[in-house]
């Protein structure tokens, strides 16, 4: 009887370990799924596919949300409500209301840039580019950096979704050039990223493997793990096209 209890335990126990053995491998099996799934997905994405503008756009607000009076709270209150109904066209002529004269110039840069990104995701490039413009040359008037740089930045999606590669390809350099300048490792990555993507859709294949080089680098030192996983399978769709 008692070998028999014995037995019985043993049975118990090795089917509990069995039971979570096979949770365990149902959880990696779904795990590794997934990330097949990602990674197939990404990989097999052309590079035009990426670059998204309207998701990819430099926010910068210049601190106009700061305002004590109450008809420019209201009027910030409704620009603010149209973005989030996706009326950006119409946010952006709401925006373009505000009474200048009463911004610094770092606000004015930051009215600015968010007009120019409502235009771009409403898809009016035309409109997007003049505000970015704008914004720049005032961010190198007052020596705004920050406001410089999502200007570059932003400059050069418009130029991409217009498929003016050359165009787009100095503006980014000149945003990674600032981005070094003041010590944005993630935003120089991310940059560095979108330069290989750009000189990928120009053809231009060597020159995109060696920023994506660079790009991973960067992120595999700040241990971000999505990302360096983006630009892997970057690399690998470019080399493939290289061959």
């Amino acid at each position: 009887m008692k070998i028999l209890s014995i037995a019985l335990l043993l049975l118990l126990v090795f089917l509990s370990a069995a039971a979570v053995l096979l949770m365990l491998a149902g959880v990696i099996s779904r795990v590794l799924r997934e990330k097949s799934r990602r990674r197939s997905r990404v990989s097999g994405q052309p590079a035009q596919e990426q670059i998204v503008p309207s998701h990819m756009a430099a926010e910068y607000s210049g601190d106009v949300e700061r305002f004590r009076d109450s008809p420019t709270k209201q009027l910030l209150e409704k620009e603010l409500s149209l973005k989030q109904k996706a009326g950006f066209a119409k946010a952006a002529d709401k925006l373009s209301m505000f009474p200048q004269a009463d911004l610094t110039p770092q606000q004015e840069i930051g009215r600015l840039v968010s007009i120019g990104n409502y235009y771009l995701a409403a898809n009016k490039y035309r409109q997007a580019r003049d505000r970015y413009e704008k914004a720049k040359n005032l961010a190198a008037q007052s020596g705004d950096q920050r406001g410089k740089l999502a200007s570059l930045i932003n400059l050069g999606l418009v130029s991409a979704a217009e498929r003016k590669w050359d165009e787009a390809i100095s503006f980014y350099q000149q945003a990674i050039a600032l981005d070094r300048s003041l010590g944005y490792s993630k935003g120089e990555a991310i940059d560095l990223n979108t330069l290989a993507l750009l000189q990928e859709n120009r053809g231009d294949l060597n020159s995109a493997l060696t920023h994506y080089s660079a790009s991973i680098e960067i992120f595999r030192k700040l241990k971000d793990v999505e990302k360096t996983e983006l630009v892997e399978n970057n690399i690998e769709r470019a080399r493939k096209l290289v061959r």
